[in-house]
Protein backbone atom coordinates (compact mmCIF):
# COMPACT_ATOMS: atom_id res chain seq x y z
CA UNK A 1 0.00 0.00 0.00
CA UNK A 2 1.51 3.47 -1.17
CA UNK A 3 2.88 5.68 1.82
CA UNK A 4 2.88 2.52 4.35
CA UNK A 5 5.67 1.05 5.96
CA UNK A 6 6.72 -0.88 9.14
CA UNK A 7 8.29 -3.95 10.33
CA UNK A 8 6.01 -6.80 11.37
CA UNK A 9 7.11 -9.22 13.71
CA UNK A 10 5.16 -12.52 15.46
CA UNK A 11 5.03 -15.25 17.94
CA UNK A 12 1.66 -16.86 17.33
CA UNK A 13 0.03 -19.87 17.45
CA UNK A 14 -3.29 -19.66 15.25
CA UNK A 15 -6.23 -22.01 14.92
CA UNK A 16 -8.72 -21.73 12.41
CA UNK A 17 -11.74 -23.75 11.53
CA UNK A 18 -13.77 -23.76 8.70
CA UNK A 19 -17.24 -25.02 8.06
CA UNK A 20 -19.18 -23.64 4.97
CA UNK A 21 -19.80 -19.80 5.85
CA UNK A 22 -19.12 -19.99 8.97
CA UNK A 23 -15.73 -19.39 10.64
CA UNK A 24 -13.78 -20.05 14.11
CA UNK A 25 -10.63 -18.02 15.20
CA UNK A 26 -7.94 -18.66 17.95
CA UNK A 27 -5.06 -16.74 18.11
CA UNK A 28 -2.45 -16.62 21.16
CA UNK A 29 0.93 -14.54 21.33
CA UNK A 30 3.00 -11.43 21.03
CA UNK A 31 2.09 -9.24 18.06
CA UNK A 32 4.50 -6.68 16.96
CA UNK A 33 4.90 -3.52 15.09
CA UNK A 34 7.75 -1.03 15.05
CA UNK A 35 9.05 1.77 13.04
CA UNK A 36 5.23 2.60 11.47
CA UNK A 37 5.08 5.15 9.26
CA UNK A 38 1.62 5.89 7.21
CA UNK A 39 1.38 9.31 5.00
CA UNK A 40 -2.10 10.10 2.77
CA UNK A 41 -3.95 12.96 1.98
CA UNK A 42 -2.96 15.37 4.66
CA UNK A 43 -2.48 12.63 7.23
CA UNK A 44 0.77 11.80 8.71
CA UNK A 45 1.06 9.01 11.22
CA UNK A 46 4.23 7.44 13.01
CA UNK A 47 4.57 5.12 15.92
CA UNK A 48 8.18 3.57 16.98
CA UNK A 49 6.34 0.33 18.26
CA UNK A 50 3.15 -1.11 19.38
CA UNK A 51 2.52 -4.42 20.68
CA UNK A 52 -0.61 -6.85 21.61
CA UNK A 53 0.13 -10.07 23.93
CA UNK A 54 -3.06 -12.01 24.72
CA UNK A 55 -5.71 -14.13 23.54
CA UNK A 56 -8.16 -13.61 20.72
CA UNK A 57 -11.39 -16.26 19.67
CA UNK A 58 -13.55 -14.66 16.65
CA UNK A 59 -16.81 -16.79 15.41
CA UNK A 60 -18.04 -15.41 12.24
CA UNK A 61 -21.64 -17.29 10.91
CA UNK A 62 -23.33 -16.66 7.76
CA UNK A 63 -21.09 -13.86 7.21
CA UNK A 64 -21.89 -11.65 10.10
CA UNK A 65 -19.62 -11.21 13.39
CA UNK A 66 -21.62 -14.04 16.03
CA UNK A 67 -18.97 -12.89 18.74
CA UNK A 68 -15.54 -11.97 19.76
CA UNK A 69 -13.39 -11.93 22.60
CA UNK A 70 -10.20 -10.16 23.78
CA UNK A 71 -8.46 -10.97 26.51
CA UNK A 72 -4.82 -9.27 26.91
CA UNK A 73 -2.30 -6.23 26.69
CA UNK A 74 -1.35 -3.41 24.47
CA UNK A 75 1.64 -1.22 24.41
CA UNK A 76 2.81 1.43 21.75
CA UNK A 77 5.53 4.16 22.29
CA UNK A 78 6.25 7.43 20.67
CA UNK A 79 2.88 8.23 18.41
CA UNK A 80 2.75 11.17 16.72
CA UNK A 81 -0.36 12.27 14.54
CA UNK A 82 -0.63 14.98 11.49
CA UNK A 83 -3.39 16.54 10.27
CA UNK A 84 -2.74 18.80 7.46
CA UNK A 85 -0.36 21.74 8.61
CA UNK A 86 -1.49 22.88 12.01
CA UNK A 87 -3.35 20.05 13.46
CA UNK A 88 -0.98 17.31 15.97
CA UNK A 89 -1.09 14.76 18.42
CA UNK A 90 1.70 13.24 20.10
CA UNK A 91 1.72 10.39 22.43
CA UNK A 92 4.84 9.30 24.33
CA UNK A 93 3.49 6.06 25.56
CA UNK A 94 0.43 4.06 26.14
CA UNK A 95 -0.82 1.07 27.94
CA UNK A 96 -4.09 -0.78 28.22
CA UNK A 97 -4.71 -4.47 29.72
CA UNK A 98 -8.12 -5.87 30.00
CA UNK A 99 -10.96 -7.97 28.65
CA UNK A 100 -13.28 -7.09 25.54
CA UNK A 101 -16.57 -9.21 24.63
CA UNK A 102 -18.26 -8.10 21.68
CA UNK A 103 -20.85 -8.96 19.23
CA UNK A 104 -22.82 -7.42 16.40
CA UNK A 105 -24.96 -5.56 18.99
CA UNK A 106 -23.27 -5.19 22.06
CA UNK A 107 -19.66 -4.60 23.75
CA UNK A 108 -18.31 -5.13 27.16
CA UNK A 109 -15.13 -3.79 28.45
CA UNK A 110 -13.14 -4.26 31.89
CA UNK A 111 -9.63 -3.21 32.07
CA UNK A 112 -7.25 -0.30 32.71
CA UNK A 113 -5.49 2.25 30.26
CA UNK A 114 -2.61 4.84 30.70
CA UNK A 115 -1.82 7.38 28.89
CA UNK A 116 2.06 9.37 29.70
CA UNK A 117 2.75 12.32 27.39
CA UNK A 118 -0.33 13.07 25.64
CA UNK A 119 -0.19 16.80 23.65
CA UNK A 120 -2.99 17.71 21.51
CA UNK A 121 -2.21 21.32 18.89
CA UNK A 122 -3.76 23.18 16.81
CA UNK A 123 -4.35 27.03 15.95
CA UNK A 124 -3.76 29.25 18.94
CA UNK A 125 -4.19 25.72 21.09
CA UNK A 126 -1.64 23.93 22.91
CA UNK A 127 -3.40 21.26 25.03
CA UNK A 128 -0.81 18.74 27.29
CA UNK A 129 -1.20 16.06 29.62
CA UNK A 130 1.85 14.43 31.74
CA UNK A 131 -0.46 11.47 32.62
CA UNK A 132 -3.65 10.07 32.23
CA UNK A 133 -5.23 6.61 33.14
CA UNK A 134 -8.56 5.13 33.56
CA UNK A 135 -9.25 1.73 35.21
CA UNK A 136 -13.09 0.67 34.74
CA UNK A 137 -15.58 -1.08 32.72
CA UNK A 138 -17.52 0.15 29.98
CA UNK A 139 -21.36 -1.31 28.34
CA UNK A 140 -22.82 -0.45 24.82
CA UNK A 141 -25.75 -1.68 23.34
CA UNK A 142 -26.34 -1.36 19.47
CA UNK A 143 -29.20 -3.11 18.12
CA UNK A 144 -29.60 -2.69 14.48
CA UNK A 145 -26.48 -0.66 14.76
CA UNK A 146 -27.88 2.11 16.54
CA UNK A 147 -26.92 3.70 20.00
CA UNK A 148 -29.35 2.18 22.66
CA UNK A 149 -27.19 2.89 25.76
CA UNK A 150 -23.81 3.01 26.84
CA UNK A 151 -22.85 2.95 30.64
CA UNK A 152 -19.20 3.57 31.81
CA UNK A 153 -17.73 3.23 35.11
CA UNK A 154 -14.62 3.39 37.39
CA UNK A 155 -12.04 6.12 38.38
CA UNK A 156 -9.76 8.13 36.29
CA UNK A 157 -6.83 10.18 37.77
CA UNK A 158 -4.55 12.95 35.80
CA UNK A 159 -1.35 15.34 36.61
CA UNK A 160 0.33 17.87 34.55
CA UNK A 161 -2.66 19.25 32.99
CA UNK A 162 -1.80 22.48 31.06
CA UNK A 163 -3.52 24.57 28.89
CA UNK A 164 -2.87 27.55 26.71
CA UNK A 165 -5.40 29.52 24.24
CA UNK A 166 -4.25 32.58 22.21
CA UNK A 167 -1.05 34.11 23.37
CA UNK A 168 -1.90 35.12 26.55
CA UNK A 169 -3.94 32.67 28.63
CA UNK A 170 -3.10 29.97 30.31
CA UNK A 171 -4.59 27.24 32.63
CA UNK A 172 -2.78 24.60 34.43
CA UNK A 173 -4.00 21.71 36.88
CA UNK A 174 -1.96 19.66 39.14
CA UNK A 175 -3.77 16.83 39.83
CA UNK A 176 -7.44 15.60 38.78
CA UNK A 177 -9.42 12.62 40.10
CA UNK A 178 -12.38 11.53 39.58
CA UNK A 179 -14.74 8.17 40.65
CA UNK A 180 -18.22 7.28 39.61
CA UNK A 181 -20.47 6.11 36.13
CA UNK A 182 -21.93 7.34 33.49
CA UNK A 183 -25.51 6.39 32.03
CA UNK A 184 -27.02 7.02 28.38
CA UNK A 185 -30.33 5.21 27.10
CA UNK A 186 -31.85 6.20 24.39
CA UNK A 187 -34.18 3.36 24.24
CA UNK A 188 -37.17 5.64 24.63
CA UNK A 189 -39.46 5.77 21.61
CA UNK A 190 -40.67 9.62 20.96
CA UNK A 191 -44.72 10.22 21.52
CA UNK A 192 -47.27 8.76 19.03
CA UNK A 193 -48.65 11.07 16.42
CA UNK A 194 -46.52 13.62 17.06
CA UNK A 195 -44.29 14.32 14.25
CA UNK A 196 -41.92 16.97 15.49
CA UNK A 197 -40.70 14.49 18.70
CA UNK A 198 -37.82 13.36 18.76
CA UNK A 199 -36.94 10.33 20.82
CA UNK A 200 -36.37 10.19 24.39
CA UNK A 201 -32.59 10.16 25.81
CA UNK A 202 -31.89 10.10 29.38
CA UNK A 203 -28.29 10.76 30.49
CA UNK A 204 -27.38 10.22 34.20
CA UNK A 205 -23.84 11.03 36.00
CA UNK A 206 -23.08 9.57 39.75
CA UNK A 207 -19.78 10.59 41.33
CA UNK A 208 -18.59 9.54 44.29
CA UNK A 209 -16.29 12.26 44.72
CA UNK A 210 -14.27 14.68 41.95
CA UNK A 211 -11.29 16.37 43.30
CA UNK A 212 -9.02 19.19 41.50
CA UNK A 213 -5.68 20.32 43.18
CA UNK A 214 -3.40 23.25 41.73
CA UNK A 215 -5.36 24.82 40.32
CA UNK A 216 -4.20 28.08 38.09
CA UNK A 217 -5.73 30.37 35.74
CA UNK A 218 -2.79 32.81 34.18
CA UNK A 219 -1.96 35.78 31.94
CA UNK A 220 1.05 36.62 30.18
CA UNK A 221 0.49 39.60 28.83
CA UNK A 222 0.18 40.65 32.88
CA UNK A 223 2.72 38.23 34.29
CA UNK A 224 0.04 37.07 37.25
CA UNK A 225 -2.60 34.65 38.13
CA UNK A 226 -5.39 35.63 37.78
CA UNK A 227 -6.92 32.94 39.66
CA UNK A 228 -5.29 30.19 41.88
CA UNK A 229 -7.42 27.39 43.56
CA UNK A 230 -5.16 24.85 45.64
CA UNK A 231 -7.65 22.13 45.96
CA UNK A 232 -11.84 21.95 44.69
CA UNK A 233 -13.57 18.53 46.24
CA UNK A 234 -17.31 17.24 45.12
CA UNK A 235 -18.96 14.48 47.18
CA UNK A 236 -21.69 12.50 46.19
CA UNK A 237 -22.26 14.32 42.83
CA UNK A 238 -25.79 13.66 40.73
CA UNK A 239 -26.43 14.65 37.30
CA UNK A 240 -29.60 13.77 35.54
CA UNK A 241 -30.54 15.35 31.81
CA UNK A 242 -33.75 14.39 30.03
CA UNK A 243 -34.75 15.08 26.66
CA UNK A 244 -37.64 13.95 24.14
CA UNK A 245 -40.11 13.40 27.13
CA UNK A 246 -42.80 15.31 28.98
CA UNK A 247 -39.89 15.70 32.22
CA UNK A 248 -37.65 17.31 30.07
CA UNK A 249 -34.86 19.12 31.45
CA UNK A 250 -31.84 18.81 34.05
CA UNK A 251 -31.23 18.36 37.82
CA UNK A 252 -27.99 18.30 39.74
CA UNK A 253 -27.49 17.18 43.31
CA UNK A 254 -23.80 18.34 45.10
CA UNK A 255 -24.15 16.60 48.83
CA UNK A 256 -20.48 18.55 49.53
CA UNK A 257 -18.61 21.44 47.79
CA UNK A 258 -15.06 22.38 49.33
CA UNK A 259 -12.84 24.97 47.94
CA UNK A 260 -9.37 25.96 49.67
CA UNK A 261 -6.56 28.24 49.11
CA UNK A 262 -8.93 30.52 46.69
CA UNK A 263 -6.83 33.69 45.09
CA UNK A 264 -8.34 36.58 43.03
CA UNK A 265 -6.28 38.78 41.58
CA UNK A 266 -5.38 41.51 38.38
CA UNK A 267 -1.76 42.90 38.42
CA UNK A 268 -3.30 42.79 42.71
CA UNK A 269 -4.50 40.68 45.11
CA UNK A 270 -8.45 40.78 44.64
CA UNK A 271 -9.99 38.69 47.05
CA UNK A 272 -8.17 35.64 49.42
CA UNK A 273 -10.79 32.56 51.13
CA UNK A 274 -8.72 30.53 52.83
CA UNK A 275 -11.79 27.99 52.67
CA UNK A 276 -15.21 27.20 51.54
CA UNK A 277 -17.63 24.51 52.19
CA UNK A 278 -21.09 23.98 50.60
CA UNK A 279 -23.66 21.30 51.49
CA UNK A 280 -26.58 19.76 49.80
CA UNK A 281 -26.65 21.85 46.85
CA UNK A 282 -29.41 21.52 44.42
CA UNK A 283 -31.06 22.69 40.91
CA UNK A 284 -33.92 20.77 39.28
CA UNK A 285 -35.11 22.33 35.59
CA UNK A 286 -37.34 19.43 34.74
CA UNK A 287 -40.70 20.09 33.75
CA UNK A 288 -39.94 23.84 33.66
Amino acid sequence: MPGLKGNLSTDLTVHLKLSGDDIHLQQTGLLKLEDFSWQSDGVDLQQQAVSWQGQIDAAVVGGGLKDASLDGAIKGSQTQLKLGDVQQADLQSLSWKGKIDATMESLQHNGALQLDKVRWQDTGLDVQQQQLSWNGGLTVKLPGQQLKSLKLDGKVAGTGTQVEQGSALQLALQSLSWQGNVALDNSGKAAEGDAEATAQQDLAVTGESLQLEGLKVHNRKVTSDLLMLAKISLQKLKFEQKSGSGDDGMRVQLAETALSGIVAQHKKPLSKINSLQLRELAYDSRGM
